[in-house]
């Protein structure tokens, strides 16, 4: 019983900062799954006098941004939206994305079938062309790879499908299932409607501050725009990576979790050291007896430690369970796209790692030295303790 309880309440400490852990590290800490994702930003704009703190991109800012910037390679754009497949079959919600040519560049995509959107795609007449996700490819499509060239019906709408994306690619929602090409036209002066969303990849050596601060100089060079209007506002671009910006939403509430997960496991590892001690003090005639026998305090030590170390190895194998478990039920607890990145959270060698040293840890903390160990070797009186 006592060693049920100790690794019961140690298990739930462990379980609780590792799947915290867990999430962190696939969320927030492990890079963007894109080649040099270091590179890659994301474009808005603030004005903090008018309480704006994330304005997306019109159409006049971005063209002007990409056609006249010194620290990217390429900006692209995109919108999200949800239309209905309305071919033959049961019609179906899915969500899209329009991009524009640049942007599968950007993020260094490359299509599992078909060819990327290119400028033409985007300046030819008629419906714009789609690339399809590798999952909507495989389950209503069969996985076909004559599927390059057929038609989908979107919102009543023939389409010709170019592509299929690689397995995983989900940008810039889990959720997204369709990209259109976009073709931004000029809108003419001022800085119009910020309906557009833009990401970037600087140039090698460049660094966001370099990037706002060139953005900077070209924001009061954009036609229309009276200087009075800018300062007025304070409106200012910025430039973040685009990792921060994903998950933004979601970094103070993860933070809360992980001290939230650190209290638990403090209150685990307290209640755990007085189940030892407990434990130790009604054994305290066996630890006397043994002393005068000839065993050093080193030993006892030494065994309890051994004791210490296999109930937190047992509490830390429960605990890699409980993470497992945690894993395997969150994109079923939670809707899909509601936290980015999600479905990339998986019991790694990070999280491994993780919960190994922290249940090493576990047993170095709990007390290890019995009552009477105090000394040298000798009994804390010199002689046997009687009943």
């Amino acid at each position: 019983m006592f060693a049920v309880a100790v690794v019961a309440a140690l298990a739930l400490g462990v379980g609780a900062a590792a799947t915290t852990f867990t999430l962190l590290n696939a969320i927030i800490l492990r890079p963007l799954p894109y080649p040099e994702s270091d590179r890659l930003v994301a474009l808005r704009h603030a004005a903090p006098r008018l309480g704006v703190g994330a304005a997306g991109q019109s159409a006049t800012s971005y063209l002007h941004y990409r056609e006249h910037n010194r620290t990217f390679e390429d900006i692209g754009a995109y919108i999200e939206n949800v239309v209905s497949i309305t071919e033959d079959g049961d019609p179906e919600r899915v969500r899209v994305a329009l991009v524009t040519p640049g942007v599968f560049s950007i993020l260094r995509v490359v299509p599992h079938l078909g060819v990327p959107f290119t400028a033409a795609h985007a300046a030819a007449d008629g419906p714009a062309p789609v690339m399809i996700s590798h999952g909507l490819w495989q389950r209503r499509y069969g996985g076909d790879p004559a599927v390059i060239g057929r038609t989908i019906e979107l919102n009543r709408t023939q389409r010709e499908i170019i592509g299929v994306l690689p397995p995983g690619f989900d940008f810039p929602d889990p959720r997204t299932q369709v990209w259109y090409v976009l073709a931004v036209e000029p809108e003419g002066a001022g800085l119009g409607e910020p309906y557009l969303s833009a990401i970037g990849r600087l140039r090698r050596g460049a660094t966001p501050e370099a990037a706002a601060l060139d953005l900077q100089q070209l924001l009061g060079g954009i036609p229309g725009i009276p200087p009075d209007l800018l300062r007025a506002g304070g409106w200012r671009p910025t430039v973040e990576p685009l990792r921060a910006a994903l998950i933004e939403d979601v970094r103070k509430p993860l933070v809360i979790l992980l001290f939230t997960a650190l209290l638990v496991l403090v209150l685990a590892c307290a209640n755990a050291t007085n189940l030892v001690l407990v434990r130790a003090g009604r054994y305290s005639h066996e630890v006397a007896v043994e002393r005068a026998l000839g065993a050093s305090g080193r030993d006892l030590a030494s065994r309890f430690l051994t004791e210490n170390v296999l109930l937190a190895g047992a509490a830390g194998v429960a605990g890699a369970g409980l993470v497992y478990a945690a894993v395997r039920s969150g994109p079923v607890l939670f809707e899909p796209g509601s936290i980015p990145r999600l479905h990339e959270v998986d019991l790694d060698g990070a999280a491994i790692a993780f919960t190994v040293g922290l249940t090493l840890l576990l047993g170095g903390v709990l007390p290890s030295r019995p009552p009477g160990t105090a000394d040298s070797g000798r009994p804390r009186d010199g002689r046997l303790v009687q009943d």
